[in-house]
This record gives C-alpha cells, sequence and structure tokens, in this order.
C-alpha cells in the first residue's frame, strides 16, 4: 500500500484482528508517516456477470436456483424422451 502523504511504500507494523476486519498499522519507509488500515470483505459488492454480460448481485442469483434446478429437470426428461 502507498503512504496517503507521499505515495512511497509502506510496511506493515502491526496486525489484529477486529471484529470482522483485520486491523493494520503502517509506516511510510519513506516520511515516516503512521497510519491505520481496516480490511474485510464487503459481501454485499459479491456480484458475477451473466451470459447477457450484466452484473448481478450473488443473493439475486441465489434465489433463482430452484428455479434452474426445475428447468433442468425437465430438459433432461425431455432428452430421456427422445432417445426412447
Amino acid at each position: 500500500m502507498d503512504c496517503p502523504r507521499c505515495s512511497a511504500a509502506t510496511s506493515v507494523k502491526d496486525s489484529r484482528p477486529s471484529a470482522n476486519l483485520i486491523r493494520r498499522r503502517r509506516v511510510c519507509g519513506s516520511c515516516g508517516h503512521r497510519f491505520t488500515t481496516y480490511e474485510g470483505a464487503e459481501a454485499d459488492r459479491l456480484s458475477t456477470r451473466t451470459a447477457r454480460q450484466t452484473r448481478e448481485k450473488i443473493g439475486a442469483l441465489s434465489k433463482t436456483l430452484s428455479a434452474i434446478q426445475d428447468e433442468l429437470r425437465i430438459l433432461q426428461n425431455s432428452v430421456k424422451g427422445l432417445g426412447e
């Protein structure tokens, strides 16, 4: 990570878990500026790209899983019927 003051490289001096985040104390190797960063996953931003090249949230897609499984069963039964 770059220093917010001088844009030089920084190093981590201390790292601790804090709730659902990781707290990191950083120090700039050039100007000596010290600052804290908090890192963690943002689940509400998880998304995927669909076949139509649109973005959909993961939660919205999981709601349609049963509908997809139903369609798959229908297709499988149709294919089995063609082979008989």
